[in-house]
């Protein structure tokens, strides 16, 4: 069992104690009086201190008494209470209310302390959060029943294509150092072979209509990346050929 000690700050302040062994929270104990005006708020001592343990916090939290009877709420609930905090616990006390003021008296019970103990945590900045189970599964969500969450490789088709020892500049929606890949259908279809998608890339993507010897792959390479927020995880298979242009086309 965790001590909690406290220190009167006024003399009229009231300790609180457990009512029940079971109870989770304490009863704080208004040490002045106050009147609250429909949709007011107003700040209330409890006269006391208290010495929450290392590693321990407080939360100070309504009354479901006052909230279901005349609206009283704690404005920043719940109220967070340190371990090195030392000065006066006060309660922000908010009237919902739209029609009646309410009013505080000493020794009116207006809020309660839970104390939880609270993980050590360091803080680190990192490229990407790691996926929860619940994401990584997926559960329920609709985007995983269409398929979306899965990761399938995903076969992705493009070429270094030379004209006379050289790479020429071809009108491909992608280009980068001479690797032609295209942006619509770049994947490999079903039951096709990757030369055969890359020929049909090259048609459609950049014009060149004749099946072009390839010789390859020259390179591959794979990607992953974890579920975004948009729940979708992706897993890329690179496959480079490379093809020569010479004698398969009057102009590059």
């Amino acid at each position: 069992m965790t001590e909690l000690l406290f220190q009167r700050l006024h003399e009229d302040a009231v300790v609180p104690e457990r009512a029940y062994a079971s109870d989770a929270g304490l009863d704080l104990v208004a040490c002045e009086g106050a009147e609250i005006g429909p949709g007011e708020r107003a700040v209330v001592g409890t006269g006391l201190a208290v010495a929450i343990s290392e590693g321990h916090a407080g939360f100070v939290q309504p009354r479901s008494g006052l909230a279901a009877d005349h609206g009283v709420t704690v404005l920043n609930t719940p109220g967070l209470i340190d371990s090195g905090y030392r000065g006066e616990v006060r309660v922000i006390l908010l009237n919902t209310d739209t029609a009646a003021p309410f009013v505080v008296e000493p020794g009116m019970r207006i809020a309660q302390l839970v104390v939880v103990p609270v993980a050590p945590v360091e803080t680190a900045e990192v490229d990407e959060l790691p996926a929860t189970e619940a994401r990584r599964s997926a559960g329920s969500d609709p985007r995983a029943r269409r398929g979306l969450m899965g990761t399938e490789p995903r076969i992705r088709v493009s070429a270094i294509l030379s004209w006379g020892g050289r790479i020429p500049a071809l009108p491909a929606r992608e280009e980068r150092a001479g690797v032609l890949a295209a942006s619509r259908r770049w994947c490999v279809n079903s039951g096709e072979s990757s030369v055969r998608a890359l020929h049909r890339e090259l048609a459609e993507e950049v014009g060149i209509n004749d099946e072009i010897p390839v010789e390859g792959p020259r390179r591959r390479s794979s990607t992953r990346s974890r579920p975004s927020a948009a729940l979708t995880a992706k897993h890329v298979v690179h496959i480079i050929f490379s093809g020569d242009l010479e004698g398969g086309r009057s102009t590059p």
